[in-house]
């Protein structure tokens, strides 16, 4: 039986795993829309868990959050991690045309819709 993420892993043409092997496999991963710090990108930067990486330095997330009324305190402030994950995540409903649907087990007694309960 063929391992599940074995090296060609999402490679199922012959010409996609020559492709990948021969040309793309040493090259450096590029991503022009990231907003991790290209520094912490060169330095390998190990982040603790999803929250850093996905909320940590990005204007653009706190931007769209504040716009739909989560408290500072959920965005940049002294929230936990797991609070500012769960408030991101629940502000994501208000984002038109978004596509990432939203988990109803949020933790009401943290946030609601991403709102401060404060």
């Amino acid at each position: 039986m063929k391992a599940f993420m074995d090296k060609d892993f999402l490679l199922s043409t012959e010409t996609s795993k020559k492709l990948f092997h021969e040309y793309a496999e040493t090259m450096p991963i590029v991503d022009y829309h990231c907003h991790i710090n290209p520094q912490e990108i060169a330095e390998d930067r190990k982040f603790e868990n999803i929250t850093q990486v996905w909320l940590g330095g990005d204007h653009y997330k706190w931007r769209q959050m504040r716009s739909n009324g989560v408290d500072e305190y959920y965005i940049t402030g002294g929230a936990s991690d797991r609070e500012k994950f769960q408030s991101g995540h629940a502000d994501k409903e208000c984002d038109y045309g978004n596509d990432q649907g939203t988990d109803e087990s949020h933790d009401k007694t943290i946030i609601s819709n991403g709102k401060s309960d404060r």
